[in-house]
This record gives C-alpha cells, sequence and structure tokens, in this order.
C-alpha cells in the first residue's frame, strides 16, 4: 500500500486513479480545519494574556521606582512595559509624570496626549495635561482641559477645585470661589477644599466667610494624626482672622 493510499485511509478517503478523494470532504476537512483553527487562536490569546500580565508588572515596578525618586529606572521599566502593550493608558501617564517632574511640559504632555488617544475621556491624562499648562503658565489651554474632565464626570469635587485654583491663579476670584463652593458642597468633609474656599474668602476681604470655613476646617481635621499641620493651620487662622474682626 502506497502511503497516499494509506494516508487517505486514515482519513477515510478512497484513491481512484493516483487521486484522493474524500467520503465526506466538507464535513471531515472542515472539522480538522476548526480544531487547528481553535489551538492557535488559543494559543495566540494565551499570549497575549501573558504579554498584559508582563506589561502590568513592569507598570507596577515602575510606578515604585517613581515613588523612591529613581526616575531613570523608572522611566526604562514604564517604556518595557509600552513594549508589551503600546495602549497602556496608565504607562503614559507614568511616563508624563516623570518627565513633568524634569521640567520637559512637552514631553509630559505627549505621553498624555498618547493616552488620550485609545481613551478620549481619561480623567487623569485630561488633568495631567491641564496641570502642565497650568504650570507653564497657559492658563487658558489649563482650562480647556479641566474643563472637559468636568463635563465628563461633574461630581468629582478634585476636578472642580483645580477649575478653582487656575482661576484664583489667573486673578479671577470670583469664578475661583463659585468653583471652591461647588468642590465644597459635592465633598464638604475634603479638608483641601475647605482650606482653598476659606483662602479665597480671606484674600477677597470676606473674613467672617473665611473664618467660618477655617472652623469648618478644624472640624474635619481635629484630632486626626494623618491631619496635625491642618488643625495647626486651622487654629492659627481662626485666632488671626477673629482677632481681625474683633479690632
Amino acid at each position: 500500500m502506497g502511503g497516499q493510499t494509506a494516508y487517505a485511509k486514515v482519513l477515510g478517503w478512497t484513491v481512484t486513479g493516483g487521486m484522493t478523494e474524500s467520503r465526506k470532504p466538507k464535513g471531515m476537512v472542515g472539522s480538522l480545519c476548526l480544531l487547528v483553527l481553535s489551538f492557535v487562536i488559543l494559543a495566540s490569546g494565551c499570549r497575549a494574556a501573558e504579554r498584559a500580565d508582563e506589561a502590568v508588572r513592569w507598570h507596577d515596578q515602575g510606578f515604585a521606582l517613581y515613588r523612591e525618586g529613581k526616575l531613570d529606572e523608572a522611566e526604562a521599566a514604564y517604556k518595557r512595559a509600552l513594549e508589551l502593550r503600546p495602549d497602556y493608558p496608565q504607562v503614559h501617564i507614568g511616563l508624563g509624570n516623570i518627565y513633568e517632574d524634569q521640567g520637559k511640559f512637552e514631553k509630559a504632555i505627549a505621553e498624555y496626549n498618547a493616552a488620550l488617544k485609545d481613551y478620549p475621556k481619561h480623567l487623569m491624562a485630561l488633568m495631567n495635561i491641564g496641570n502642565a499648562y497650568r504650570r507653564q503658565g497657559d492658563l487658558e489651554k489649563a482650562l480647556d482641559y479641566v474643563w472637559k474632565a468636568a463635563e465628563y464626570s461633574p461630581g468629582e469635587g478634585w476636578i472642580v477645585d483645580n477649575l478653582g485654583n487656575i482661576y484664583e491663579q489667573a486673578g479671577d476670584l470670583e469664578k475661583a470661589i463659585e468653583q471652591y463652593r461647588k468642590a465644597v458642597e459635592l465633598e464638604p468633609h475634603d479638608p483641601e477644599f475647605q482650606t482653598d474656599l476659606a483662602n479665597a474668602y480671606l484674600k477677597q476681604g470676606n473674613k467672617q466667610a473665611a473664618l467660618s470655613h477655617y472652623r469648618a476646617l478644624l472640624h474635619i481635621v481635629q484630632g486626626l494624626e494623618q491631619y496635625q499641620k491642618e488643625e495647626t493651620f486651622a487654629r492659627s487662622m481662626i485666632a488671626e482672622v477673629s482677632e481681625d474682626i474683633g479690632k
């Protein structure tokens, strides 16, 4: 029996005139193709999952190194993560943070925009671009990006408070206070928001309102170890403003 004939019999084919013919060509061949294709897809999926897991490990390593102040090593780890997963937004943001800390604002903004390419509503990317422009003094562009973030997620106090920061830096205290008040309404127990609002009122000359929010700040932070500095600040400002009002 020739090799072709033996192989044909194993597969259930007949040999006619030297040519192989399948008894059930569509069913048998189709099943084999599906089986092979399934293995290929499974193997491809496993490799993709492994690459994704490795990208996460490199991201985590980069973040840990960044927190330790090892910026060059953190940058290398983040870049390795991007080789494995180019559309990893947290890695682009991590790289942007490194470049921003180094004063390389254009490179930082480029990385934040890379995160927005696949995730156009990514709040942290939008906020970081706004902060980078703010640090460069381009307050108009800063407001554009932070307002976008606020529109996508209107209930986030930290975004609203950042709007207040930008308006205050621009010298528009009325708009700054408007945003600070919204932030406090959203999250009344946040010490930073109470502080920003109290300071803005004091700068505006509204000492009664400032005193009210310094007292609110003290009520939030008093007795809490992690807020010792804030408590000291609140007590100091309450004493100072109360004395000014009493004069």
